[in-house]
């Protein structure tokens, strides 16, 4: 790497000073987190409704200077209240057929999925389907709420940022079934 100074200093009698000492510039990647502020999801049970979570990784973008990002952030969710057998999709991809470094887990004892490798653009998108009669309230508030504690992670250092948990109203409506054959 080399320094090129150049001045506009009038004293000066050369405008101009290039030297070459040899120095090693480290660039630490720093773990920015994200915001939420999720609004009402809701539609029909057994289709895929988008969580309008509202999501926006500080730093969403990878880093272009000549050479791949190696340092890639990612966020991690924790969604309860959902119920056992949802299922997640990005984009109408299945979650699990998303990419490599995208996982999901469901945590019986605490009706919790744990979703992991999420991109900004994934973020955006991201639906579940599942039966109305699964969901169960895990706040106070008015309308149905599913809690989601969400944090990022820095590619290159595992490093995480300071977990953020909201509450989200989910309105899923049940199908009725019909009096002919269903």
């Amino acid at each position: 790497l080399q320094l090129i100074v150049a001045s506009g200093e009038e004293t000066l009698k050369d405008k101009l000073y290039e030297t070459s000492d040899p120095f090693t510039l480290t660039v630490t990647p720093k773990n920015d987190g994200l915001v939420i502020n999720p609004s009402r999801s809701f539609g029909k049970e057994g289709t895929a409704v988008t969580l309008n979570l509202n999501a926006g990784m500080v730093d969403d973008k990878a880093a272009s200077a000549g050479k791949a990002d190696a340092s890639i952030e990612t966020t991690s969710l924790i969604i309860s209240g959902l119920g056992q057998y949802a299922a997640f999709t990005v984009g109408g991809v299945p979650l699990t057929e998303l990419r490599d470094g995208v996982t999901v887990s469901y945590a019986e004892d605490g009706d919790a999925y744990t979703i992991t490798g999420l991109l900004q653009e994934d973020l955006d998108v991201l639906a579940v389907v599942q039966a109305a009669s699964a969901i169960t309230d895990q706040s106070t508030s008015d309308g149905v709420q599913i809690s989601v504690t969400a944090w990022t992670v820095e590619g290159a250092t595992g490093e995480t940022s300071t977990p953020v948990t909201v509450y989200a109203e989910l309105d899923m409506q049940p199908v009725r079934a019909t009096l002919g054959n269903d």
